[in-house]
């Protein structure tokens, strides 16, 4: 839930109504790398003391997350975006 709530916050838009400038771009990879840092940390510490399921969940959500962004991807390459 935490996920989807800072995806939302974050998340940048890059439609043909409104294109993103230089700076956003930046502040906007800065925060996915942190994000994907701590994930990695977490994930680790996890890994480290044996809670597998959590780290499944972790897992599947990422991946959730990364199939999302491309079908986006997909979407704004065939409409032309």
């Amino acid at each position: 839930m935490l996920s989807i709530l800072i995806l939302l916050k974050y998340s940048p838009v890059d439609s043909e109504n409104r294109k993103l400038d230089q700076e956003e771009r930046k502040k906007s990879h800065s925060i996915i790398v942190l994000m994907q840092v701590l994930l990695l940390i977490t994930y680790f510490l996890l890994w480290k003391y044996g809670n597998e399921k959590v780290m499944k969940v972790i897992a599947v959500a990422n991946i959730c997350v990364a199939i999302f962004q491309l079908i986006s991807i997909g979407t704004n390459m065939v409409n032309g975006e």
